[in-house]
């Protein structure tokens, strides 16, 4: 099922323009009205300034009045000098989820960017210029809500949002992976959920990052 396409949405730090969304001054967040579970989203992103922040929101609900969000959060642009394009991040709630490899991820500064975030039952993937970079195993209570398209608090910038496509429970494939291919990179949460004692840690985890 196809929501929407072929929109463009421009979020700066005092307007925007676009359909479906509704805007919020407080960190520019805009909230759609589709409330997703298990979903694939396509969108291309460009970020003006190669070393602002941004990010794209899914299965979150707002926290306040002016529009913040708390649940996954895929990350767009660099944070303290690092590129975090790809990471899965849960905003105003557990942190840092799934970190990227700078090094395997190749961003185009300035230009668009090909998004891409699939989500099936308690499995999330990001993808960005047909690369996986993040396979996540999570088993948070995170399992619905909405999309929304972030710009990070700081000096003002512009980031462009170009939707392509969001498919409501979807095939489980992304970036030319099969269903089984996609499962064998997975990594389960670093950060113990709430009922769990321990974890079990693989060869290149990252069980610290950067504040």
């Amino acid at each position: 099922m196809v929501i929407f396409s072929n929109e463009i949405l421009v979020c700066g730090r005092f307007g925007y323009s676009g359909k479906f969304i509704r805007y919020y001054r407080q960190k520019s967040v805009l909230w759609s009205d589709v409330k997703v579970k298990d979903f694939y989203l396509s969108v291309d992103v460009r970020l003006d300034s190669a070393d602002r922040n941004a990010g794209i929101q899914f299965r979150s609900v707002k926290v306040n009045d002016y529009g913040q969000a708390k649940g996954y959060q895929a990350d767009v642009g660099l944070n303290y000098g690092q590129n975090i394009w790809g990471t899965i991040y849960h905003e105003d709630g557990r942190g840092l989820l799934h970190t990227s490899d700078p090094k395997k991820t190749t961003v185009n500064d300035k230009q668009w960017n090909h998004y891409e975030i699939l989500a099936s039952g308690n499995r999330i993937w990001t993808a960005i210029n047909g690369q996986i970079i993040s396979a996540l195993e999570d088993k948070g209570d995170d399992m619905e809500g909405y999309i929304a398209l972030q710009i990070h608090g700081g000096p003002p910038q512009t980031v462009r949002y170009r939707i392509k496509k969001l498919i409501l429970n979807p095939k489980v494939s992304l970036a030319g992976k099969n269903e089984n291919e996609l499962n064998t990179l997975l990594r389960k949460l670093l950060i113990p959920v709430k009922g769990q004692t321990s974890f079990t840690l693989h060869a290149g985890d990252v069980i610290a990052e950067w504040c």
